[in-house]
């Protein structure tokens, strides 16, 4: 089987990076693709270097917007032209191993059941400036076996943090998106993986597994990631509601109540990590401060569960003696 793979890379100001992922692209040993590159109006060069890729290369298509949307209105506008079976999405300062598209391609083919969204593993790179954290390189740690999970056992696998939500390691069925009217929410600046991903494989039948790591992260310190705005607490606290709200509705996925805590209360210790490293805090970030507290003791019912990692454990506890938001303060 030979099917057509559309891939869509956002990109704003990534001068630096841009061509080198183009680049991998280019030179996958799969060829039955096309390319969108999303410009989010760029004040850089970012769009010259693509430019000359369109130019060799006629399965590459830029898409210039006018007024810049951010990440999720980039995604969005490339489902809306992608023309592939199949649609994966890499950030325009990440890469794809050379082999990926046939692998997925490969994996695919050889399955008797119609396959929704395929996962797979990432490798955390430097871009050269900064060296890769113990963090990141946890991120990618291989911890579910290759193999098809239903929608049931890939919601497990997700809320138990054994699969990840970050978009660029999975590829999707394009039908599974425009049927379901699925699309990245553009009110959020920082977790819209979050906030999509739970939704995908709630309408994925069967989502394929594989460990390989396909997807080369270039970790940068001037990415949402790395840097502390308020915002991205608040979209984060929104999701969070979000997903407690989606489970409230939805009484078939009544099997995710156990493990919801677990996947949650993880985020919302990122919320507090993120708001206790801004410096000089008005009123609203300390109010803030303290709701997300509360919101972890309140979601900490399975405080003592083996479930939690000895990390997250420690940090539940901090928190409920009102320490964590200290640790966080001190190690920024």
């Amino acid at each position: 089987m030979n099917l057509k793979i559309s891939i869509i890379v956002p990109a704003y100001n990534l001068e630096k990076y841009i061509s080198k992922t183009l680049d991998s692209l280019r030179k996958q040993t799969f060829d039955n693709f096309e390319v969108y590159i999303i410009d989010d109006a760029s004040t850089d060069k970012t769009v010259e270097h693509v430019k000359k890729f369109c130019e060799i290369d006629k399965r590459f298509n830029l898409i210039k917007l006018s007024q810049n949307g951010g990440i999720s209105h980039a995604r969005n506008v490339g489902i809306q032209v992608a023309k592939g079976d199949y649609i994966i999405f890499v950030d325009g300062d990440d890469s794809l191993s050379k082999d990926a598209l046939k692998r997925l391609n490969n994996e695919i083919s050889v399955s008797n059941e119609k396959i929704d969204a395929v996962y797979f593993n990432l490798k955390v790179v430097s871009d050269g400036d900064n060296a890769v954290t113990i963090r990141e390189k946890r991120y990618g740690k291989d911890r579910v076996k290759d193999g098809i999970l239903d929608t049931k056992q890939a919601l497990q696998a997700l809320f138990s943090n054994k699969i990840k939500h970050t978009t660029p390691t999975y590829l999707f069925s394009l039908d599974i998106l425009k049927n379901n009217d699925i699309s990245f929410p553009e009110d959020r600046d920082y977790g819209e993986d979050f906030a999509t991903i739970y939704r995908i494989l709630a309408k994925s039948k069967n989502v394929k597994v594989i460990s390989d790591r396909l997807y080369l992260y270039t970790q940068r310190m001037g990415s949402a990631t790395h840097t502390y705005n308020i915002k991205y607490a608040q979209d984060n606290l929104k999701t969070v509601r979000e997903i407690e709200s989606f489970l409230k509705k939805n009484s078939q996925f009544h099997f995710l109540e156990n493990n919801k805590d677990l996947y949650l209360i993880p985020r919302l210790i990122t919320s507090l990590s993120i708001v206790s490293k801004i410096k000089n805090k008005n009123i609203e970030e300390t109010v803030l401060t303290k709701d997300i507290e509360k919101m972890i003791n309140k979601r900490a019912t399975q405080f003592l569960s083996k479930k939690y990692s000895l990390e997250v454990k420690f940090k539940i506890f901090l928190n409920k003696i009102h320490l964590l938001k200290y640790v966080f303060y001190f190690k920024r």
